[in-house]
Parts: C-alpha cells; sequence; structure tokens
C-alpha cells in the first residue's frame, strides 16, 4: 500500500514510514475495501527519498517526475541527469544519447525502442501457455513455483533451470521454494550481493522465509562472492606475460 509524497528533510541515513504516512495509507485503503485494515495488521514498512527536480512547487506531489538534460561545452562536453526514474530509463538514455551524436560521431541509431527487456521476449496474452511450457518441460514444479519463476524472469525461467530435470538438481531449497540455482542465477547475472537483495529486491520472498533460512541464504551468499573474488583475484596475479616478439 502506497506511496506517499513527503518531502524529507531529516537524514538519509534514517529514512522509514512516519506515523503520519501511515495513518494516511490506512485511511485511503479503507475508503475503498470493505474489510479495514489496522495499525496491528501492518507486516513491514519501508520508505525511500526520490530526488525531484526543484520546479518551484509548493507541494512535493505537485513537483514533476520528469528529467532534465544539460550539456555544457565551454570544454569537453558534460552532460549532467537531474531526476530520472525505472520507468523511464530507456526514454532518458535516448534523449542522452541525442545531445552527444555531435560528440560521438560513429554513435549508432536507436535500438531499445522495440528491443525487449531481458526475457520479456513474449505477449502478456502468452503468460498462461509459457508457465505451462516451463511445467511441461519441469514436472518436478508446482504451479505455484511455475507461475512465481515465468512473472519473475519471463523466457529466462526456462534457462535458468534448462538443466535441471529433477528437485535434486536443482540445489539447496533455502525455503519458500527459493533453490540454489536462482540464488547462483541471481548472484552471477543480477547482481545480488546479500540475502535482502534476493528475498526483498529480486523475489520478495522475505515473507516467506524463517529468520534460520534467511540467515543460512546469507551464509551462502556471502561465500558465493568471497569464492568468486578470490577466483577473479587468482586470475588477475597469475596472468601470463608474454615476451615481446614471441
Amino acid at each position: 500500500v502506497g506511496t506517499t509524497d513527503v518531502a524529507h528533510l531529516g537524514s538519509l541515513e534514517e529514512v522509514k514510514a512516519s506515523p503520519e504516512e501511515i495513518e494516511y495509507l490506512l485511511a485511503v485503503y479503507n475508503q475503498y475495501f470493505t474489510q479495514p485494515i489496522f495499525g496491528s495488521d501492518i507486516i513491514s514498512s519501508f520508505a525511500g527519498v526520490r530526488p525531484l527536480c526543484d520546479d518551484e512547487s509548493d507541494e512535493a506531489s505537485a513537483v514533476t517526475r520528469d528529467y532534465t538534460l544539460e550539456i555544457d561545452r565551454t570544454g569537453p562536453s558534460l552532460l549532467s541527469i537531474f531526476g530520472g526514474k525505472l520507468t523511464t530509463y530507456r526514454r532518458l538514455a535516448e534523449s542522452a544519447l541525442s545531445l552527444l551524436k555531435n560528440d560521438f560521431p560513429t554513435i549508432g541509431p536507436e535500438w531499445t525502442k522495440h528491443k525487449p527487456l531481458p526475457g520479456g521476449d513474449f505477449r502478456f496474452s502468452e503468460l498462461d501457455q509459457l508457465q505451462n511450457q516451463l511445467q511441461l518441460k519441469r514436472p518436478w514444479m508446482d504451479n505455484a513455483l511455475c507461475s512465481r519463476l515465468i512473472h519473475g524472469y519471463g523466457t529466462q525461467a526456462l534457462d535458468i533451470f534448462s538443466n535441471c530435470s529433477n528437485r535434486e538438481q536443482a540445489g539447496i531449497d533455502f525455503g519458500g521454494n527459493l533453490f540454489q540455482l536462482e540464488v547462483d542465477y541471481l548472484i552471477q547475472h543480477e547482481w545480488a550481493h546479500c540475502a535482502k537483495d534476493i528475498i526483498w529486491r529480486r523475489t520478495k520472498l522475505g515473507y516467506e522465509l524463517s529468520q534460520q533460512q534467511i540467515e543460512n541464504l546469507e551464509k551462502y551468499v556471502a561465500d558465493r562472492i568471497t569464492v568468486a573474488a578470490n577466483s577473479a583475484q587468482y586470475e588477475a596475479n597469475n596472468v601470463t606475460q608474454i615476451p615481446k616478439g614471441k
């Protein structure tokens, strides 16, 4: 339930939903649903701060959510980007590159407009078909797991479990049908660095796992990242130098 538009004047290290914001959200919710909810029903809350360009609006809710680009060509071109958000990042990138065309004469044409995001190369009407396809290939998966994977990864769900013909090959079950193969994928391809990255910022499975399961996951992720870092350092320290002229 959210969000609110309130100016934040305090420390960025201490950002949380205030009692007034929670009361406001509960009141709005209860206007539209027959089953009311109260503060005692809240399981968890979170808050973030979004930087907005000052357009001299009187209220934070009235400030534009658009982005502003400024380029300074008094020396080497300096492009400054103010604002922007996840839902408009591709448009922002196109606008930024259009301003830099003169600086990069060999720049190619726009290509992202019709390019699907990773795993998004299907129509929404094909969602059920894609889920059925995954379940046919991986009959050990139940409906709930297939649905979560397809909604979360699209066609990439087929790749994550491409070599997994049974439950055992999926590796450790950390709880909530979160398997080792998926965790490894998130570490390697989606830059997950801790358990919170996985259970809140990627899968939203935080409500499904116990505290002990979260701790087990945290240790596993930390160990995997340590191994990967040590391996990268080893490779860096053992690069073969080829003598000149050979």
